[in-house]
């Protein structure tokens, strides 16, 4: 089952959360005004990159789709921004990181067209 290690929400800046993945692999999840990063990493920012998305407007266009494939959240209901929920959300349903770059690089490029 996936863990909740770490949560920061800042509604003026940065969203950060870092999760530990039923596989055990540690995740970490960054929504920003810049974009978005999910990695899989134990030390922060270090780490294999399992999805990067630098436009603002990408970003949410992806929110928007994986709102649509997962229409009820499974994650605690005290966050606020409707993208980190979003992103946050389908990475909690992955049971490892491959999983979880699969499922976020699929429903990206289908947010796109």
């Amino acid at each position: 089952m996936t863990e909740l290690l770490y949560l920061n929400e800042n509604l003026g800046g940065g969203c950060y959360t870092k999760l530990r993945l039923a596989s055990g692999e540690p995740c970490v999840i960054s929504v920003s005004q810049k974009g978005a990063f999910v990695k899989k990493s134990r030390f922060g920012y270090f780490g294999t990159m399992l999805y990067y998305q630098a436009g603002v407007y990408e970003v949410i266009r992806l929110a928007e789709a994986l709102d649509r494939r997962f229409p009820i959240k499974t994650i605690p209901n005290t966050l606020k921004n409707p993208v980190f929920i979003s992103l946050t959300d389908a990475v909690w349903r992955c049971s490892n990181a491959d999983e979880a770059r699969f499922l976020l690089n699929e429903v990206s490029c289908g947010a796109k067209k």
